[in-house]
């Protein structure tokens, strides 16, 4: 049994910064579990407590119902995949991969069986007598998982492995990832600043924030259900869609636009005066001449992206962008932030079916579907109506 227990763990710096802030949090055993924030959040921190890395300030951290609080790192029986690979550029890859069970004096045979059993599950046959230098980044990081595995623990801890990795190779490794968990059912802690990474590998992910945890649950969970702002802008790919709206005389008003709110039905009544309204940018479907829809916008495109089986357009509405210093955070460096850098105006961005048509420097009108807009309030950032998945159409048009 290696289940994990994080009772209300603090760590402040020496300089008074407070990284990691009463985070609470239970990892079952073999589960394989993602810590998901921006740069900064403290994921990579409070895993390397967990680690034994960092002394915590505060809480307590039991691993497989020990209390591991002030134990050494290398008496928690953990094993460690750094960002960077850590491998030792004078030795083979047989010899990087026994190191770890020399130095805990394992026999010389277990050492031998285990090296092929590890070299044979990640496919490292071929390149056991070469040294780090002479291999690619892909196979560098699959042979740091090597020397993880090959020393059998009863955690995993992963500190952004792929981050190093080209867009293919990260496909790639991911998809080996998350078959060598099915395999081998070990208890994993995988810290990433990709979402991406977070939806496709983990069983659960944790959000994290200014060192707080915003929310656990399952990756589709936090897609259609986040409790927050912060969760909701972080999660998805484009961001989701954020304005301020107001409700007015049975009516949601944003932009200049102004839609129905009994189209919300019950919900209308859970929306307070001032709402910040969040469309994802898959949510939204376009509207052809002589087609109706009761909740619809009209902009101009000013950007386009095609990527094949799907177009992004990207447009602006009259309306301030939403900028809380959590949605900067995570907003830092998306390309599409520049797009219109010299313009105080929302920049939405919509993702819509390949086609022939071409969408830059043309009007474009699209329909909302009511039940899949998000509603949080503009203070506290909290959710105002509870979302779940659906099966149902995207709008309704007539």
């Amino acid at each position: 049994m290696a289940n994990i227990e994080l009772q209300t763990i603090v760590k402040t710096f020496p300089n008074g910064t407070r990284a990691v802030d009463g985070v609470d949090l239970t990892i079952e055993d073999g589960e394989f579990i993602v810590l998901v924030g921006p740069s900064g959040c403290g994921k990579t921190t409070l895993l390397r407590c967990i680690a034994g890395l960092e002394e915590v300030t505060d809480g307590a951290i039991v691993i497989g119902g020990r209390d591991v609080t002030d134990v050494d790192a290398k008496r928690r029986d953990i094993a460690m995949v750094f960002q960077n690979y850590a491998l030792y550029p004078h030795m083979t890859v047989r010899k990087n991969i026994a190191f770890g069970l020399k130095v805990r004096g394992t026999p010389r045979a277990e050492i031998a069986k285990r090296i092929t059993e590890t070299a044979r599950l990640l496919g490292l046959e071929e390149l056991m007598d070469r040294r780090p230098l002479a291999l690619s980044g892909g196979q560098r990081q699959r042979v740091a998982m090597a020397r993880a595995i090959a020393r059998r623990p009863r955690v995993y801890l992963m500190d952004e492995p792929l981050s190093n990795l080209d867009a293919k190779l990260r496909v790639r490794v991911r998809a080996d990832l998350a078959r060598l968990h099915a395999q081998l059912g070990v208890t994993t802690v995988y810290v990433t600043h990709d979402q991406v990474e977070a939806m496709t590998l983990g069983q659960r992910a944790a959000v994290m924030n200014a060192g707080k945890i915003q929310q656990v649950d399952t990756p589709q969970a936090l897609y259609w259900s986040p409790v927050n702002l912060f969760v909701a802008a972080f999660i998805g790919s484009p961001s989701m869609n954020l304005v301020e709206a107001h409700v007015a005389d049975g009516s949601l008003r944003f932009a200049g636009f102004s839609l129905p709110l009994d189209e919300l039905g019950a919900d209308a009544a859970k929306l307070p005066q001032r709402v910040i309204l969040g469309v994802r940018p898959e949510h939204f479907a376009e509207v052809e001449d002589g087609e109706a829809a009761a909740w619809s916008i009209e902009a101009d495109v000013t950007v386009e992206e095609n990527l094949g089986a799907e177009i992004l357009v990207f447009f602006p509405i009259a309306a301030e962008p939403v900028e809380t210093d959590d949605i900067v955070s995570i907003r830092e460096g998306e390309e599409q932030e520049a797009l219109l850098a010299q313009e105080a105006r929302a920049l939405f961005t919509a993702r819509l079916p390949s086609g022939t048509r071409r969408f830059m420097g043309k009007k474009i009108r699209l329909a909302l579907n009511p039940k899949r807009c998000y509603f949080f309030d503009p203070v506290t950032g909290e959710s105002l109506v509870v979302r779940k998945a659906v099966d149902e159409p995207l709008p309704a048009l007539a």
